[in-house]
């Protein structure tokens, strides 16, 4: 028996086949004859049930099914409920004898796969007319696996009651009892349960053995998306809903559906919270319950919308049904609202005006059994209401409270800058410095310094690793010393950088970062990354003029053997002057970006801006040197972007790779392809790491970019059919190249004819082509060995990027031939017999791109296969790669573990008992139960001790106290399980209960930094797009000139040809989840309804939301907008033409072609490094300064001389005295203001939460797929003999 065959059902009496052959007999009677017409019909079911056993077991094609089914049918009549019943019921354990015998064992789900033939099955019968969509919905509700769930909810009999007594009608929904349409559908499902029951067992009151309901299925989510879009498409295009009476039936069903998907999804998020072997599986249980949610919500909508079910709605005797629709609406479509809103609004729509307008006027009506008190009282509250309505967000009259800045609120807001790709974006970070402080800069000064020398001690604490530390160390020495010169440079505001800077150190641990005299003490315990910082801040602080050399001594307390950089402060027009006359100088460069002596900013941006001026100048030569450098380095990436944005650098290797070609006169082909293969490796590099989308790099792609198909489909294989004829031939010739060894090997004819971009894009379906061969034994090993040598050359080598994350798809399958060739193939790739030392270099940065997800891959077949002795050492080979392949801010699996077996113990000394009586079962009103049932322990407890830890951190601050060990990954993991609403509540709960202990003002300084921290995982998508490629790309037009009356120009008037290099609007956004911000938002918005609760509670939390709204929106406050650009002349002057992003829009816009703008640049950066020379420019943050945040453009510390202007004289200033006006900037950056990607971010999701996902999404099912309409798939079975009976 498959696991979705019917069961055979028991039989009171042998029966012949002639004898059930003339149903009429006692169809047409009023009254059937007592046993024969129930056992008649029972040997129906026994029929159709073995009907449908045959039809899976020998996998019946759907054309044959649907003939044979009338003529089932036909011999064998039963009721669509019956029928529907039968398809979708899970199986059930034989107890009786001879195999007749079934019973459903209570309390059980069914662990068997639902057959994939099944909805196809259903469809047919649906259009025959056999099954209707009532009865589908009512199989499918029957059985679901959210009916578990809702076992465990709290109110399962307050949403069934609902919906089953609003109607008087009983258990029409289910099909317990005869229906109001009259179909005896119920009947005939008491007649089916009672037939497969009749095992002797004793029956509950349920009906099962033990009274507990019947089996269910215990993952049914895939089965029902499935069949719910099928149905939908059927009510829209094939009118399966017709008379009114049914119409009521199926809205009423779809009510029942609502609850059911409301409590199962609270149950769900409860269970997120809970032990972790408990939580990651019902995190993916809730992933796919929502999948199947969305798909209802598409059904609901055409149920909705369907002409039938409105007419049956609109009669009088409908009224039950419509309330009960509505309330359930209600609950149901805040669910949806996020990921569906659209639909969400149609269905609001479809509440409160379609079903409102059904509604009678109740004006005639008096309140005869009510007293004149209660009148009073709800006249009463009628009136506030409409006070209330009047009253807005902003006018509500709050209680001050004093808020202050504690320690822990800007260490909070660092180490989500931090956690993953770095987002220091400058112009943010000085808005919310600004905003946080009101421009006082002595105390913003001292805390930045004192939380980013936190930040560094947390992670070394916590023993985060090389990766981390060495990016938090960087930060510290590099990038502070320049955003305290920013902040220096401001003459709006006093500022004694040398008071701040011994302040903030006098407050730093000895213990963690010890000094010079401690460091030689035998019982101090060394730690490179902390040894040393102390000395090497003051000497970076003093090299940009922050405090005098000589000070130094006095503010470490002791003498120093230290000293100033030998090169002195670098300038990057200094250093791309050097680049250009020797570019082996760029190898120099990349090896100072590990130095910690305060000059890395400017080395970071000279390398960016060479990047991209070797791109626009195609000097490939030279620009494959300097990507094979910065590729061997992972941990460069993260210091690199710390001073430039991912467009900057990834956007003119983005133009190189889309406009690559061949030039007419090519000598050589394996030159190209080791030119191209180092630019695509270091793109892949960068996304990757940092697992970016397309959407995420801010570019708009044109429709045949390379770029965007290779990051976005790169790593799937193809099957033969969907390639192209010249793909197939050019597939064809490489196979021969790298196995046929009398066909010459890897010739400039094979590349000639296919060149790099089409060979990356089929490297793939190679992999897949040879695993298959090698599988079947068609490949033999010695062939094999040499094809792989040739792919692990230097010059192939990077196309092993997308391909090893291909195998690393496959590899999760579960077909032993072909993993077992895949193993072999990545022995030979990670574990070469020969390799050239250039190669051996290349193989690491190949590994420390794909060592994660090649890592989950092998040891998801270590756990399918124990025994097997090949994936140890490949695990070994990547040992030393894993730290450094991701770094997305995702927690690790050993973290998820340790916050899920928190223990739910309140530490905070509040009364929660008090508070849950306070509530009186209402989490809206006031505080939630959160320290009780499934939110008592785990991670929610975790979260609660980390909120409550940082409290006590800040009420009781001093010299050598630790910080609050503290990762952000907790709370990020935390909104990806169980969602912002609910880490919301965690924290207005916790800043009522230290409220409540008389530390809310440090607890709503705590609760403010949670929600304004930044989440790399869910960054908006950037408001404009760099242009990748020329072209006739409609540039955003203004709205308000779309309602125009002169119609006419409509089409001259909203689209321009649009330049490369330019920047155009971003008119399509990615969706992405709710963050804890905008969770806030629309709880505040909801205040009226918290505080209609007229109890303390109510109130007080109304006032807190509504107070720690208002604080977050004034810390988040953008800043003013910047001045009107000067005219055209000075504003071509002021533009960074080495800025990678925007280099070509400024050569467009001043007419000047590559070669004339590069000779400009060369010709200023000449003059800038003469007045360097006598004075020298400071390394400017950004192009931002804090008092541009006033309106002013005012960038750069003392000195700034302005020599990378074009056109501008570079001497002025260059003596260091220089005050930096806003006319005089030379350096501007990176042109933060031009770029407007403040909204990059990183496209995670729910499913990357520490394993360190893939870029392209390793394990989700793109590497392969299983046909389970095979009929290998489902054993040996003879296709042939299970027919005889039924041909005969």
């Amino acid at each position: 028996m498959t696991a979705n065959s019917a069961a055979p059902l028991s039989v009171d009496s042998p029966q012949s086949p002639q004898s059930p052959r003339s149903p009429g007999r006692h169809g047409s009677q009023s009254k059937p004859v007592k046993g024969r017409p129930v056992a008649l019909s029972r040997y129906h079911i026994q029929q159709w049930a073995n009907f449908i056993h045959r039809c899976l077991a020998t996998r019946l094609d759907v054309d044959r099914f649907a003939q044979y089914a009338p003529l089932q049918q036909r011999k064998h009549p039963v009721s669509t409920t019956v029928l529907a019943d039968l398809f979708l019921r899970p199986p059930a354990p034989r107890v009786g004898q001879n195999g007749l015998s079934m019973s459903l064992l209570a309390a059980q789900t069914c662990s068997s796969p639902i057959d994939p033939r099944i909805p196809a099955y259903l469809q047919v019968l649906l259009q025959l007319g056999y099954v209707d969509v009532l009865s589908i919905l009512r199989g499918l509700y029957r059985y679901s696996t959210s009916q578990g769930a809702r076992k465990e909810a709290a109110a399962t009999a307050a949403a069934i009651g609902r919906v089953q007594g609003s109607n008087g009608n009983g258990g029409n929904i289910l099909g317990d009892s005869k229906g109001a349409n009259g179909d005896g559908a119920g009947e005939d499902t008491n007649m089916l349960n009672n037939a497969t029951r009749r095992s002797g067992t004793k029956k509950g009151p349920g009906g099962s053995a033990s009274g507990a309901g019947p089996v269910l299925w215990a993952n049914s989510y895939n089965n029902e998306e499935t069949l719910f879009y099928r149905i939908s498409r059927a009510v829209r295009q094939e009118n399966a809903i017709h008379r009114g009476r049914k119409a009521l039936a199926i809205a009423a069903c779809m009510a029942a559906w609502m609850d059911l998907f409301v409590t199962a999804a609270s149950s769900y998020a409860s269970a997120t919270l809970g032990p972790a072997d408990i939580a990651s599986q019902q995190a993916q249980r809730q992933a796919e319950m929502e999948a199947s949610r969305a798909a209802f919500a598409m059904l609901l909508l055409a149920v909705c919308e369907n002409e039938s079910v409105v007419a049956a709605l609109a009669q009088p005797f409908a009224k039950g049904v419509r309330r009960v629709l509505a309330n359930g609406l209600a609950s149901f479509n805040p669910t949806i609202s996020l990921g569906s809103a659209p639909v969400s609004a149609r269905l609001e729509h479809f509440r409160t005006v379609t079903l409102a307008q059904f509604e009678p006027a109740d004006k005639g009506k008096t309140n005869k059994g009510r007293g004149k008190q209660e009148e009073q009282n709800t006249a009463t509250d009628d009136i506030h209401d409409l006070l209330d309505s009047t009253v807005g967000l902003q006018n509500l009259v709050v209680p001050e409270m004093p808020i202050s800045n504690s320690r822990a609120g800007l260490y909070i807001y660092l180490n989500a800058v931090l956690v993953g790709r770095p987002l220091v974006d400058d112009a943010t970070i000085f808005s919310y410095l600004n905003n946080r402080y009101q421009g006082d800069l002595q105390a913003t000064a001292v805390d930045l310094i004192l939380a980013s020398f936190d930040v560094l001690a947390n992670a070394v604490f916590r023993s985060e690793g090389q990766t981390s530390a060495h990016l938090l160390r960087s930060y510290l020495i590099n990038k502070v010393p320049l955003l305290l010169a920013s902040l220096a440079a401001s003459p709006l505001y006093p500022f004694d950088s040398q008071y701040c800077i011994s302040e903030a150190l006098s407050r730093v641990d000895t213990n963690a970062f010890p000094t010079m005299s401690s460091m030689f003490d035998d019982n101090q315990n060394a730690n490179t990354f902390t040894d040393s910082v102390r000395q090497d801040f003051c000497f970076a602080c003093c090299l940009h003029g922050l405090v005098p050399e000589a000070s130094i001594e006095t503010l470490l307390g002791e003498i120093t053997y230290q000293s100033l950089p030998t090169g002195g402060r670098y300038t990057k027009e200094q250093l791309v002057q050097q680049c250009l006359a020797d570019s082996d100088y760029l190898v120099t460069l990349v090896g100072q970006l590990d130095n910690m002596d305060g000059n890395v900013g400017a080395v970071c941006q000279a390398l960016v801006a060479m990047l991209g001026h070797l791109c626009r100048t195609r000097e490939t030569a030279t620009l494959k040197t300097l990507c094979n450098q910065l590729v061997r380095k992972p941990l460069a990436f993260d210091v690199l972007l710390l001073f430039e944005r991912p467009a900057a650098i990834l956007y003119p290797l983005c133009q190189l790779l889309d406009g690559w070609h061949y030039d007419e006169d090519q000598g050589e082909y394996q030159p190209i392809y080791e030119e191209f293969g180092s630019a695509l490796f270091l793109l892949l590099a960068f996304v990757y790491r940092y697992n970016l989308s397309i959407a995420d790099l801010g570019i708009q792609w044109s429709p045949d970019s390379f770029v965007a198909r290779v990051l976005s489909t790169g790593a799937q294989g193809r099957t033969l059919v969907e390639l192209s004829e010249q793909e197939r031939e050019n597939l064809g010739n490489w196979i021969r190249g790298l196995f046929n060894t009398d066909a010459g090997g890897l010739s400039d004819d094979l590349m000639s004819s296919c060149p790099p971009h089409q060979f990356y894009m089929l490297t793939p379906t190679l992999f897949q082509q040879i695993v298959q061969a090698l599988s079947t034994g068609a490949l033999p090993e010695d062939v094999l060995k040499g094809g792989i040598e040739y792919l692990v050359d230097t010059f192939l080598l990077p196309s092993l990027a997308t391909a090893l994350v291909y195998l690393s798809d496959a590899l999760r399958v579960d077909k032993p031939a072909e993993q077992k060739a895949i193993i072999r193939i990545l022995q030979l790739i990670l574990q070469p017999a020969s390799i050239s030392d250039e190669a051996t270099l290349m193989l690491s940065a190949l590994l420390n791109i794909v060592a994660k997800p090649l890592e989950h891959a092998l040891r998801t077949y270590q756990r399918q296969d124990p025994r097997s002795q090949d994936i140890d050492p490949l695990l070994k080979a990547l040992k030393q790669n894993i730290p450094r392949s991701r770094r997305t801010a995702a927690a690790e699996h050993n973290e998820l573990l340790n916050w899920a077996g928190t223990s739910g113990t309140n530490s905070s000394g509040s009364n929660d008992s008090a508070n849950s009586n306070a509530n009186n079962g209402t989490a809206n009103n006031g505080r939630s139960n959160s320290g009780q049932g499934g939110t008592s322990g785990g991670l929610y407890a975790a979260m609660r001790q980390t909120v409550q830890g940082f409290v006590q951190w800040s009420l009781h601050p001093g010299v050598n106290i630790m910080p609050t060990s503290y990762t952000h990954r907790q709370f990020l993991a935390g909104l990806s399980l169980v969602g912002a609403s609910s880490v919301l509540q965690l924290i207005l709960d916790e800043v009522q209960r230290q409220t409540d202990a008389g530390s809310g003002s440090v607890a709503y300084d705590v609760a403010c930094a949670l929600i304004c921290a930044s989440d790399v995982t869910n960054e908006p998508s950037p408001d404009s797009l760099y242009v990748l490629v020329d072209g006739e790309a409609k540039a955003q037009a203004s709205s308000n000139d779309s309602n125009n009356s002169n119609n006419n120009n409509n089409n001259n008037n909203n689209s321009a040809p649009v330049t490369a290099g330019s920047t155009v609007a971003n008119t399509a956004a990615v969706q992405r989840r709710i963050s804890l911000r905008q969770a806030l938002m629309f709880k505040a918005e909801e205040w009226k309804k918290i505080q209609s609760s007229h109890d303390a509670a109510g109130v007080a939390m109304a006032e807190a939301v509504v107070r720690l709204y208002r604080k977050v929106e004034a810390q988040m406050m953008p800043p003013p907008p910047p001045p009107p650009p000067p005219p055209a002349q000075t504003e071509i002057t002021g533009l960074d033409v080495d800025d990678p992003t925007v280099a070509a829009a400024a050569a467009a816009a001043a007419g000047l072609d590559d070669t004339t703008m590069d000779s400009m640049v060369a010709a200023a950066a000449a003059a800038a490094a003469a007045g360097s020379a006598s004075g020298g420019d400071a390394m400017v943050l950004d192009g931002v300064g804090l008092t541009s945040l006033d309106g002013t453009n005012v960038g750069g510390a003392e000195g700034n001389a302005g020599a990378a202007s074009l056109g501008t004289s570079g001497a002025d200033g260059g003596g260091g005295a220089g005050a930096g006006s806003a006319g005089e900037l030379g350096d501007l950056g990176d042109l933060g203001d031009l770029g407007n990607l403040d909204g990059l971010g990183d496209l995670g999701d729910l499913g990357d939460l520490g394993m360190g996902g893939s870029g392209s999404g390793a394990g989700d099912g793109k590497g392969g797929s299983l046909d389970l309409g095979d009929p290998s798939m489902f054993g040996d079975m003879d296709l042939l003999n299970s027919w005889i009976d039924y041909t005969n």
